[in-house]
């Protein structure tokens, strides 16, 4: 699977509001901040830790809890961004790790190693 963050967003993104519209759920931004989790759990289990994966996947979960904890009035920007800053430093830092693959399968190998 090439990148699936962004199909894992939209899939959260079309859920969350159907279930809004539905009046399943009255307040929206709960099922977008617990869907946005969920779609970085789904990066990184569809994925499987590449160098994208361990970036997006965890990012995608930050901004999940940044959303909850933003919309409940627990932190607000000047708390949200440091850690955002710190938590993305911290991704990329693991996705240079060589234990980390670019890609799941055939295709790391060929990366790693060349044609």
């Amino acid at each position: 699977m090439k990148n699936a963050a962004f199909p894992a967003i939209l899939i959260v993104l079309g859920v969350a509001w159907l279930v809004q519209e539905l009046g399943w759920i009255p307040d929206w931004h709960i099922v977008g901040a617990i869907g946005l989790v969920v779609a970085g759990i789904v990066v990184l289990v569809a994925e499987g830790p590449t160098k994208t994966s361990v970036v997006s996947g965890p990012m995608l979960m930050f901004a999940g809890a940044a959303w909850y904890a933003r919309d409940h009035r627990l932190i607000g920007w000047n708390v949200i961004a440091p850690l955002a800053l710190i938590v993305l430093g911290v991704c990329l830092f693991v996705s240079r790790l060589p234990a980390v693959p670019y890609a799941r399968g055939g295709d790391a190998a060929k990366r790693e190693h060349g044609p």
